[in-house]
């Protein structure tokens, strides 16, 4: 072909599979704009943001580049330094039933331990290595752990106020309380104290009580103070704010637990209608689904193993960007598959879409998993390095499971498939396939 018309021939066998690609990856990240934490959103737009510009680019400007510059490229030719993966997809296709096998056998036990995987919401118990870390450290060695927390309830009588601060203070690891009740007296009349001290405490509808706890940021035990404290002051008020580091993170968490499950299930549904879309088959994003989420639960459930604290921002984001970002090696592999599948049997059909998609899902998975464990390895803060690692594990994982499990489960289903894919033209064969996968 000439020139423009390989780029046309190539653009439109393309198009397809890389806005297929592009489209699972975007919605994998606007999934998270529908948490009520205002990062998800953030982050949703932005990553979704450069994906599409990434998408126009290599559509619109790499085939006007090429077409620019073939004469120079044709003169710097050399030989394909790429071996054949002929032989390894051989021997991916033997082991392609035991792999299977393994994967159903873990993918239970990994879902339910990346369920109970603990999760940390802030930055205190993660930055232990870092210059801030140490020196938070030091301080505490010397002058002790203290961790405020501020009490706003209604202004009502001082004898209620007294023994409410009563009760607050037999809650483990509060060590003291400075209410009005505790510090002055609620015997004394207001008018007897200066204007400055009594502002410290009341304004116009509000008692200001502050706790001083020895409690870390965030841990179980501080949570359960937290969620005493605020029990306690509803009991004898009905209204009360709570503020300071440990609240804070308590909060987070309350909204995260439920904003973790409303993205996940948004964006598998999303990706989901996307598959369905692009194949035209109710059964093939059930496949491609199950074999990323694997990867992913297999991925996040090894701190739960190795009983380690995941950050909640890495959880969420491996959660999203390696669905998104990872499946598009599914949907590559799955889609030579259909194409090679109108003209030859199943079991030749998966050996020649392996042969001919290995190379390039290797090349883009170890790029994704390369950038990961370089972050991890580079960078001082502990919650990226975390999330690092997390991405390129998860993509590590991921390329196995398409690459062992996703060929069993389409040539064990290939009836299925035909049958809940419109228009699938699958080749019929003379002699009867072996009904083995």
């Amino acid at each position: 072909h000439e020139p423009k018309e390989a780029m046309v021939l190539a653009m439109k066998r393309a198009v397809p599979t890389v806005a297929a690609s592009a489209a699972t990856t975007v919605i994998g990240f606007l999934a998270l704009m529908f948490m009520r934490f205002g990062i998800g959103s953030d982050l949703g737009i932005h990553l979704a943001k450069g994906v599409v510009l990434s998408f126009l680019s290599v559509m619109v400007f790499l085939p006007a580049l090429t077409l620019a510059s073939y004469k120079r490229v044709e003169k710097s030719q050399h030989k394909n330094f790429v071996p054949s993966f002929n032989k390894v997809s051989r021997v991916l296709m033997k082991i392609r039933i035991p792999f299977l096998i393994l994967a159903l056998a873990i993918v239970i036990p990994s879902y339910l331990a990346q369920s109970n995987t603990n999760f940390l919401y802030g930055m205190g118990a993660a930055s232990a290595k870092t210059r801030a870390g140490q020196d938070t450290v030091l301080i505490e060695e010397a002058f002790g752990r203290e961790n405020p927390l501020v009490l706003l309830v209604p202004r009502e009588d001082s004898g209620k106020e007294a023994e409410l601060s009563g009760r607050l203070e037999s809650i483990p690891h509060i060590t003291s309380v400075i209410s009005y009740a505790t510090a002055v007296g609620a015997e004394i009349p207001p008018q007897y104290v200066p204007q400055e001290v009594y502002d410290q405490f009341y304004s116009d509808h509000y008692t200001r009580i502050v706790l001083y706890t020895d409690a870390a940021d965030e841990s179980e035990q501080t949570f359960e103070m937290v969620q005493a404290v605020l029990d306690t002051a509803k009991e004898h008020y009905g209204t009360c704010y709570l503020t300071g580091q440990s609240a804070a993170l308590f909060d987070m968490r309350n909204v995260v637990e439920v904003d973790t499950g409303i993205v996940n299930l948004a964006a598998v549904i999303g990706i989901f209608l996307v598959i369905l879309i692009t194949f035209r088959s109710i059964t093939m994003p059930i496949f491609l689904v199950f074999s990323i989420e694997t990867a992913i639960w297999i991925n996040l459930s090894i701190a739960y193993f190795t009983d380690n604290t995941l950050s909640f921002i890495g959880y969420l984001i491996i959660s999203t960007v390696q669905l998104g970002a990872t499946v598009d090696y599914a949907i590559l592999l799955s889609n030579h598959y259909l194409e090679d599948r109108k003209i030859m049997p199943k079991k030749e059909a998966m050996l020649k879409a392996l042969s001919e998609n290995l190379s390039a899902i290797l090349v883009s998975a170890g790029i994704l998993a390369a950038a990961g464990f370089t972050l991890a390895s580079t960078s001082g803060n502990q919650i990226v390095s975390e999330l690092g690692a997390l991405l390129g594990r998860g993509t590590i994982l991921s390329f196995v499971m398409v690459v062992c499990a996703l060929p069993a489960l389409l040539l064990i289903f290939d009836k299925v498939i035909e049958k809940t894919t419109i228009k699938s033209g699958f080749y019929k064969h003379k002699r009867r396939e072996n009904r083995g996968a």
